[in-house]
């Protein structure tokens, strides 16, 4: 039973090969490769753009975060008061 199904699977693998080799045309598959480049170098020029994009979002996030910060410290400073300490980490500072 195993032979016979050997000889199946041997003899179907070679029907698809043949089929595949015919279905081939060099000259078909060399004019393919210029249009498959130029999709891949237009879909890279896309993830680009939205590469650039995405970090000048992330960019003015981190400036708006970051001004937030600040003026909260500088709110946090004038409530307490200029001897006012706070913890950065493991360490105390004392402004």
């Amino acid at each position: 039973m195993f032979q016979l199904y050997n000889r199946m699977k041997t003899i179907v693998s070679s029907e698809l090969n043949t089929m595949t080799d015919k279905a081939e045309d060099p000259v078909k598959m060399l004019e393919q490769y210029p249009i498959d480049i130029g999709k891949d170098i237009q879909n890279n020029e896309e993830l680009s753009k939205k590469a650039l994009k995405d970090k000048r979002h992330w960019e003015k996030s981190y400036e708006s975060l970051q001004a937030s910060w600040e003026h909260a410290d500088e709110v946090a400073r004038y409530r307490t008061g200029p001897t006012a300490s706070f913890h950065v980490g493991a360490e105390c500072v004392s402004v």
